[in-house]
């Protein structure tokens, strides 16, 4: 099975994805009328549910059965908080127990339908599909992140690799190309510059082979 993103420690990271309470811009209007004494309006953050920081620490450190009912409690206490739901699946699946998978899926369902585009969820999701071999459903997931975060290197690699082993050579050789153009990191760059010279080459063995 593919790897996970890391449980989210930072309200940075979770924000990926989750809606959290912001405060409207106000119009700049007239500047010249614009006090330069006005304190500045601090947008509140997003208060953690119960239990969802020890959660956190028990996941960081794969204790995954003391994760698991802490992140019930979460949900508990904020049924609305994704982040919950995406890592509390996270946490079934590596666990692996009988029926972990079927609650897993239950709870990515759930986030997703509140929130369809939580890039979490959706990584996660596409991560199961594929493990499923349900490469059409990892590939929707896997685009619906890039859509929104057309540099988001885990999505691309993933859908990249995906798409070369299930055969679909010309559109893992467009996901290479189409990211090369948004002008990435440079570290990034070189990897995806290799991984398009390694496709490349498989496919002239490929079509000697054929034409030999």
């Amino acid at each position: 099975m593919r790897k996970f993103l890391a449980p989210a420690l930072t309200l940075a990271i979770l924000s990926s994805g989750q809606a959290f309470a912001e405060g409207k811009k106000a119009d700049a209007g007239d500047k010249s009328q614009q006090s330069s004494s006005k304190p500045k309006v601090k947008i509140p953050e997003q208060k953690m549910p119960t239990g969802f920081k020890d959660a956190l620490v028990y996941q960081s450190m794969n204790i995954y059965d003391k994760a698991i009912p802490l992140y019930e409690m979460a949900i508990k206490s904020d049924p609305d908080f994704i982040s919950s739901y995406n890592n509390l699946a996270q946490c079934l699946l590596k666990r692996g127990e009988k029926g972990d998978k079927a609650k897993a899926e239950s709870y990515l369902a759930k986030s997703l339908k509140m929130d369809p585009d939580n890039i979490g969820c959706l990584y996660t999701r596409a991560v199961i599909a594929e493990d499923d071999k349900k490469f059409d459903d990892a590939e929707e997931c896997y685009r619906k992140i890039l859509k929104s975060q057309p540099l988001n290197f885990q999505a691309v690699q993933n859908l990249s690799e995906m798409l070369f082993r299930t055969g679909k050579r010309k559109e893992a050789r467009e996901v290479l190309t189409t990211v090369l153009q948004q002008d990435p990191p440079d570290e990034q760059k070189k990897i995806y510059e290799q991984a398009l010279k390694n496709l490349d080459l498989k496919i002239k063995e490929r079509s000697k082979k054929k034409t030999g």
